[in-house]
């Protein structure tokens, strides 16, 4: 008892999560999941789990791109229970429409307190994209950050 009392007080602690390979596996139409991609076993276990939709990305001069997008399993119940005892907020590198898309595709937009994306990241000379947890307003030591990526 004495535990779970503990774990109740750290809603004021944050949990960031990332999007990419963190909460679900992604890969454009013609890449076959194994190119590029961190999660494959998910990809070949997972299968019934896909969700495929289109949007338009405006860097890449309007084309439009097929997603075929894999949610981990389990992930409904992990955010169910992390939210238990965290406040819980999105951190990714990818455009806002694609961010906010994917949320609400995979049907978990509404547990997100913030979602922050490429606006609210910095770029480094070489293209590498980069978060700054300066901007999900909180405290260092209230942060708890998951990300498959070095680069934050």
């Amino acid at each position: 008892a004495q535990i779970y009392s503990n774990l109740q007080d750290n809603r004021e602690k944050v949990l960031v999560l990332d999007l990419d390979h963190t909460l679900m596996c992604n890969f454009k139409q013609g890449e076959t999941p194994a190119k590029g991609l961190y999660c494959p076993v998910i990809i070949q276990s997972a299968l019934k789990l896909i969700f495929h939709f289109s949007f338009s990305i405006v860097e890449e001069k309007g084309a439009k791109y097929q997603f075929t997008v894999v949610k981990r399993p389990g992930l409904e119940k992990f955010l169910y229970e992390v939210s238990k005892h965290y406040r819980l907020m999105l951190y990714t590198t990818s455009l806002e429409e694609y961010a906010i898309g994917v949320l609400r595709v995979l049907g978990i937009l509404p547990v997100f307190e913030k979602v922050f994306h490429r606006d609210h990241c910095v770029q480094l000379s070489d293209g590498t994209w980069l978060k700054s947890m300066k901007n999900v307003g909180e405290p260092l030591e209230n942060i708890v950050f998951l990300d498959v990526s070095i680069h934050i």
